[in-house]
């Protein structure tokens, strides 16, 4: 694998998790903001705001299935800075998770880049002593023409 593309995929996992860390900061401010204007506003009118989740979203669905329909008024009425609380959680979880899981990959990426970086250079190595070899392959075929030659010129002859 090329270095330049380890660095760049490393560059989108740390922009990724960025941006999911910015959208979890305004995230998890929201639900206090909003905890704190009702306070301002009890403090001066002696009067709890109440703001829906209905209120703030504008709508109230609506569907056929009655069980399903009780559950959706039940969370249409919740109050929108315990929304925002409860789903601030489940995106901790999902983002938590979803950083470990760039982690591990992150890390996987960085150890098969070094199984090949070692696996090249067990190959030169290998090549280079092939080349060795070969180089000196003259010479021994030299030798081993003499050591013949010497052979044959000492052995008895019959």
């Amino acid at each position: 694998m090329k270095d330049d593309t380890v660095i760049t995929l490393n560059d989108a996992m740390e922009r990724s998790v960025g941006a999911l860390l910015l959208v979890g900061a305004v995230w998890l401010v929201s639900g206090p903001a909003i905890l704190l204007y009702q306070s301002l506003v009890w403090l001066k009118t002696a009067l709890w705001p109440e703001y829906p989740l209905h209120q703030a979203l504008g709508i109230w669905p609506s569907v056929s299935w009655h069980g399903a329909q009780i559950i959706i008024d039940w969370v249409m009425k919740c109050p929108l800075s315990g929304f925002l609380f409860f789903t601030f959680l489940i995106y901790s979880l999902v983002t938590l998770n979803f950083g470990e899981y760039l982690e591990k990959k992150s890390a996987s990426i960085k150890s098969a880049r070094a199984v090949a970086e070692k696996e090249a250079e067990e190959e030169k190595r290998v090549q280079e002593r092939r080349d060795v070899l070969k180089a000196d392959e003259p010479r021994r075929h030299a030798e081993l023409r003499a050591i013949a030659e010497r052979v044959k010129s000492e052995s008895p002859k019959a």
